[in-house]
């Protein structure tokens, strides 16, 4: 049985907590995995991570998202001007190659605005880099 997730009420509001999201990943259908091995389509995306704590570790955020399919990288965008060593600016990129696309929509919506080390996660697809965007126009264009 699949659960959609999970909501902790206290002090009348509803807060999402990221314990499910392990339960949520691993519980998908057999036929489902067996159907996508069969056929080896992987489908790729570029994710937004943000609300990160200036602490963590590209490895944590893998282990984070690891259930929902291949972590390819993580980008963690670090602080320049920071006095000490270089701490997290609160957002990251991260590669994750899955079996479905529906498992990428299912990494959002159960991450996203879920509680982790104190801080609320905002999970979203990553808009393309400006020069990427640009080139996509203009190749558009020159096969028109």
């Amino acid at each position: 049985m699949l659960i959609e997730g999970r909501r902790i009420f206290k002090g009348g509001q509803k807060r999402k907590t990221c314990a499910t999201s392990e339960l949520l990943a691993t519980e998908s259908t057999q036929n489902e995995d067996e159907e996508s091995r069969l056929h080896g389509m992987k489908f790729s995306s570029r994710l937004h991570v943000g609300g990160l704590a200036p602490d963590v570790t590209a490895d944590e955020i893998s282990r984070r998202l690891a259930p929902f399919g291949d972590v390819v990288s993580v980008d963690i965008k670090l602080d320049k001007f920071s006095t000490g060593p270089q701490q997290c600016r609160g957002f990251a990129f991260v590669d994750l190659t899955v079996s479905q696309e529906s498992e990428i929509d299912r990494c959002m919506s159960v991450l996203n605005h879920c509680k982790w080390k104190g801080r609320k996660l905002m999970v979203s697809r990553a808009i393309p880099h400006y020069t990427e965007r640009q080139k996509q126009t203009e190749a558009q264009r020159g096969e028109k």
